[in-house]
């Protein structure tokens, strides 16, 4: 919600306090439901005077409220975030001016670049870099040993609880030449260069 336009987290003594207020006054049921009273007191405009620590939130707090059984109140409090953030910027009287002009033709150019890299030494370099920096962990893996209990009900079942006596050990794969595991390396490397 917004407080004097800048956008303001709701934390969870704020929302304690918003629910305090609206128990004490009667403005939610036992179900925290808005209730008539509300809806009557927005009408009239006579709503109970927020906690002074809310106070400065007291607009978006009765919009939220509002919202929960009148969406339309929402219409104001959401922007598009996708929204461009600088809006036009028109010219000024300076633009038309001579000297403005004549600086403006020795500024304004374009450049374009052309780089060129020997191949050979872009890759002998890479793959140095990769053998020095790059380390490839060893492939673990974890096995547990148990007993299932021969009573059990939904509850254990439920909570993982059905087994006994349980062993857990972890050890490196020693023989691991015939595994199908692929080291992401272009991988890897793209984590590197964000």
């Amino acid at each position: 919600m917004k407080v004097d336009g800048t956008p303001t987290l709701i934390d969870k003594d704020t929302a304690d306090a918003i629910e305090f207020y609206l128990i004490s006054n009667g403005y939610v049921d036992r179900k925290r439901k808005v209730t008539d009273k509300y809806r009557a007191d927005i009408k009239m405009g006579t709503v109970a005077p927020l906690p002074e620590e809310i106070q400065p939130m007291t607009e978006g707090i009765h919009t939220l409220i509002q919202s929960v059984y009148d969406d339309s109140v929402l219409t104001d409090m959401f922007t598009d975030g996708h929204d461009t953030k600088v809006k036009d910027n028109p010219l000024n009287d300076n633009f038309a001016k001579e000297q403005f002009q004549a600086l403006w033709k020795q500024i304004n150019h374009k450049y374009a670049y052309t780089v060129e890299f020997d191949s050979d030494e872009l890759i002998r370099k890479s793959v140095d870099h990769i053998n020095e920096k790059l380390f490839v962990s060893e492939l673990q893996y974890t096995t547990t040993v148990g007993r299932q209990k021969s009573e059990m009900n939904e509850h254990e079942v439920a909570r993982g609880a059905s087994f006994t006596g349980e062993k857990t050990r972890t050890q490196t794969l020693k023989h691991a030449q015939s595994s199908q595991i692929k080291y992401d390396l272009v991988g890897k490397i793209a984590e590197g260069t964000v």
